[in-house]
């Protein structure tokens, strides 16, 4: 099998793509070949690359929720060590939990930032996949054009001692060329030789596609044998339109777009303020002194309670631009 043969091949796996479209098991075409599509399966299941970017995918969709998510209110306790007096008694105790709120539509922002980040690492699994299975493929062809030369070898010796052995015994019985016979050798050691090498590269070949689908370098393949190719027809302007619509690398640049786009957004908005709001309990003790002793006012140690409103002021200007500036660039 020649490259332009080879070419061929995965050309004819690639452009399968109604049958593909349709196939809940891989989505990729194996041109009604078993053995390639087991091997495209395992692989897809198995493959280190591919499970590296459905773990990173994942935790990417997970900061979609942090990115959204309320920051953490922050509770304080204080103690007043000199209580400042009030009119029910000395305030001795506080306690305040504050919650800053985002301003209106940031974290929805955010999330849509996270959410585009996340698509395209979504994409780039698809594109990890589409590069396996092509270099599976290529695999499994170079394994079938292998095992054909091996066998076409091993015929080829086969046929190269017979006339060896009918050489001798024409050379044996004073009709033949002693030349003939030693040429003959030759080539049965060439031809052995070309053999060798051929299973070397088959070895190498199987042990790349083992790696593919994370299984040990040693496991046996067994031999290829392709059927006969179908007539290949390939229409280049659907191929080039699909490639538009579907490529994977296409996509998650599609995504990188919109969340920079959104990032921009995100960033012009943090120069408006964040809200802040609050509640604090305050612990008060019984009035301690003469007058409090002898006539306790109404609600003597009464605690208090608070509640309270604020903004953030953002007044690094310079920071806050430089943000717009890096989230354009």
């Amino acid at each position: 099998m020649n490259n332009s043969t080879a070419v061929a091949w995965l050309l004819m796996s690639a452009t399968g793509i109604a049958q593909a479209a349709n196939s809940p098991a891989t989505g990729y075409a194996s041109i009604g070949d078993h053995t390639l599509a087991a091997l495209i399966a395992d692989a897809l299941a198995r493959n280190p690359r591919i499970q590296e970017a459905r773990f990173h995918h994942v935790a990417a969709e997970r900061r979609v929720h942090r990115a959204t998510a309320l920051p953490d209110p922050r509770l304080a306790f204080t103690h007043h060590v000199q209580p400042p007096e009030t009119r029910v008694g000395p305030q001795i105790n506080g306690i305040t939990v504050n919650q800053t709120l985002p301003w209106f539509g940031k974290r929805a922002i955010r999330g849509d930032v996270a959410a585009g980040q996340a698509a395209a690492l979504r994409a780039g699994i698809e594109t990890h996949k589409a590069d396996v299975v092509h270099d599976v493929k290529r695999g499994y062809y170079e394994l079938a054009y292998l095992d054909r030369a091996i066998g076409i070898a091993s015929e080829e010796a086969e046929l190269l001692r017979h006339y060896e052995t009918l050489a001798r015994a024409r050379y044996s019985q004073g009709i033949g060329l002693q030349q003939a016979v030693v040429k003959l050798q030759a080539e049965i050691t060439r031809v052995m030789n070309r053999q060798q090498e051929f299973l070397r590269r088959r070895v190498d070949v199987e042990a790349n596609l083992n790696a593919l689908r994370d299984r040990p370098v040693q496991t046996v393949i067994p031999e290829v044998k392709l059927d006969t190719r179908p007539t290949l027809t390939v229409d280049y302007e659907r191929l080039l339109g699909l490639g538009r619509e579907r490529h994977p690398e296409l996509q998650a640049g599609r995504a990188r777009v919109e969340s920079a786009k959104d990032a921009i957004g995100l960033a012009r908005r943090a120069y408006w303020p964040d809200l802040v709001v609050g509640a604090t309990w305050g612990d008060v003790a019984n009035r301690r002194d003469r007058v409090g002793r002898t006539a306790p006012p109404a609600g003597n140690g009464k605690d208090v309670f608070s509640v309270s409103v604020g903004v953030s002021i953002p007044i690094g200007r310079s920071t806050l631009r430089a943000g717009v500036d890096a989230a354009s660039a």
